[in-house]
């Protein structure tokens, strides 16, 4: 099979960098990503005007090693390139998105097809459980929104912790990484929660029997329920509090409301304070499912902002102002409220009579009292789409 001429052209981009990267340096550095984003914006004239077709098409026919093909992250993962101490990859999203996370590696990545919605944090850490696991306040620092040609820096620490929300299916990224670091970092960790309640876990290399726990946890499903809470208890009385977290928030979100919150209350029993913590981030980790899989249903770019959005705990105020910047629009409640309304009447994403929708109008221009009322008790209850309006 004759090589497809992308290929030659991500060996071209691998060897500049591997020219300006030189063979000294710690590749952990603020040096690496600097260069490595340098390099993305020389190359990507050369790279503009390709479609998902092109990419893939390609990839049949690259000779690189592969760094992680089995990977979750991207779908697919592709590697164009592999050399001793870096590696291109480009990701392919459809519905997938990041969930926040910091790296153990460095680099920077661009856009090649489509936007996303990119947002950073900070972490601020309460109590130490172990090395892996932490318990603390997770903080919305800045949001935008990437189109092609943007391109950002990576650096392998916890003052960069961030996550991607693709808004068009597909979107293609392409990243210049680190392949390894010559010096220990404690590898890369998840982070789930809020502003009050949140969980900074290591998410890679756990141990066997822990694997083989949760996948007897997802089994018991196709059960009921019942057993899987019946497994859950059991656990509680034999494991410790980060392996019970761990398997809690690796298979919570496919339980009922009611069934999540009866594995809550059983780890709130057992360890009070903490607990909480676990229990409030876990109710969010839900909740951001809950929009994720609502994505699935939507193709328009607009639509998938605002789902994104509505990912992020925020006030009204805070929602209307992210969407006056990122919608790119003078009257952000009429743009919001016209989603709702589509969505409403589909009764696909969204249930409300016309009571409801006349509320949600009014509180979205401004005037909560008696709408706030009307839509307090639906809100919290029923339609996650809609948590963020009760809080001013």
């Amino acid at each position: 099979m004759t090589t497809h001429p992308l290929v030659d052209r991500f060996q071209v981009l691998g060897q500049a960098m591997a020219d300006a990267l030189g063979t000294t340096g710690s590749d952990a550095s603020p040096r690496f990503s600097r260069i490595a984003a340098e390099q993305l914006e020389c190359f990507l004239p050369k790279l503009r005007g390709f479609s998902l077709e092109d990419i893939l098409s390609a990839a049949l026919t690259t000779k690189a090693e592969q760094l992680d093909v089995e990977s979750h992250f991207g779908d697919p993962p592709i590697t164009w390139f592999m050399g001793e101490r870096f590696c291109i990859e480009s990701y392919v999203w459809n519905d997938n998105s990041t969930n926040v996370h910091d790296h153990a590696f460095a680099g920077a990545w661009t856009t090649l097809v489509g936007q996303s919605l990119h947002r950073q944090y900070r972490f601020e850490a309460d109590e130490k459980i172990t090395p892996d696991f932490e318990l603390g306040r997770l903080f919305l620092q800045n949001g935008e929104r990437l189109v092609p040609g943007m391109v950002r820096q990576i650096t392998p620490s916890d003052q960069f912790i961030h996550d991607l929300y693709h808004l068009d299916r597909p979107s293609i990224t392409l990243i210049i990484r680190t392949c390894r670091l010559d010096h220990p970092l404690r590898g890369q960790r998840h982070y789930i929660g809020h502003e009050q309640h949140a969980l900074a876990l290591k998410t890679f290399d756990r141990p066997p029997m822990e694997i083989l726990q949760r996948r007897l946890l997802k089994a018991s499903l196709q059960d009921s329920e019942a057993t899987f809470l019946h497994l859950f208890q059991a656990l509680l009385e034999q494991e410790d509090f980060e392996v019970i977290t761990r398997l809690a928030a690796k298979t919570g979100f496919l339980l009922s409301h009611k069934q999540l919150g009866d594995c809550l209350r059983l780890l709130e029993n057992r360890w009070p304070l903490q607990g909480h913590y676990v229990s409030e981030a876990l109710l969010h980790q839900r909740q951001l499912a809950t929009m994720i899989n609502l994505r699935h249903r939507r193709t328009d770019t607009q639509d998938r902002l605002l789902l994104g959005l509505l990912r992020c705990p925020s006030t009204r105020e805070d929602l209307l102002e992210q969407v006056r910047t990122l919608a790119e629009t003078e009257d952000p409640a009429a743009w919001i409220f016209q989603r709702f309304e589509q969505w409403a009447e589909e009764g696909e994403l969204l249930q409300l009579t016309p009571t409801q929708r006349e509320a949600l109008r009014g509180i979205l221009e401004g005037q909560p009292a008696r709408n706030d009322e009307i839509l307090d008790r639906f809100t919290l209850q029923n339609e996650p789409l809609l948590q963020v309006l009760g809080t001013p």
